[in-house]
């Protein structure tokens, strides 16, 4: 049920930034005193409302750390290295609330920014199946691999969860759950 609320929401949002940005663009062929006498006075881009997603930690291992991000009816896998007091290049990042934007990175081109992590610059979520594969950043995967800290198909689910989640603004929200990998979406 959460997913289509999910769904749902996702949709919605996408219509009325689509609706805002048309009426922005009818702005455009009037002068400043038509614009100040228009409908909601409506000159530059409208913000919709942040959406949260949760990423649940579910595996501190001394090798790496696992989470999951439930979102839209999806499942994605999160692999980061462990847990080692927020040391920048070898720990993953303290549980909180992080605002998320898109950054052009030398390496993995564009992709999101975990912005204002206290103590790290440049946290990113990009492709990677092995803790050894980040440095403080967070790789996404589609599962498990069995046997070992680390998560598969990552270029897939990244590429899958930017699509979900390109044209909407949301926070990225990290905490403990022990017991997340347990439920089905």
């Amino acid at each position: 049920m959460k997913h289509y609320i999910a769904r749902a929401t996702t949709a919605a949002l996408k219509i009325l930034k689509s609706l805002a940005t048309a009426m922005i663009e009818s702005l455009e062929i009037l002068s400043p005193t038509e614009k100040n006498e228009t409908m909601f006075g409506l000159e530059r881009e409208v913000r919709l409302p942040m959406i949260d997603i949760e990423l649940k930690r579910f595996a501190y291992h001394p090798d790496g750390t696992l989470g999951v991000i439930e979102f839209y009816g999806e499942r994605f896998y999160t692999i980061e290295r462990p847990w080692l007091d927020n040391a920048a290049n070898v720990s993953c990042i303290p549980e909180g609330n992080y605002d998320v934007a898109w950054r052009t990175s030398p390496r993995f081109g564009e992709t999101y920014h975990i912005q204002d992590v206290q103590d790290r610059t440049y946290i990113l979520i990009h492709a990677a199946n092995f803790p050894k594969d980040v440095q403080g950043c967070i790789g996404l995967g589609t599962g498990l691999m069995g046997d070992r800290v680390a998560v598969s198909n990552s270029r897939k689910a990244v590429a899958r969860f930017e699509e979900l989640t390109r044209d909407i603004s949301w926070r990225l929200i990290v905490k403990n759950a022990p017991l997340a990998a347990l439920s089905k979406v």
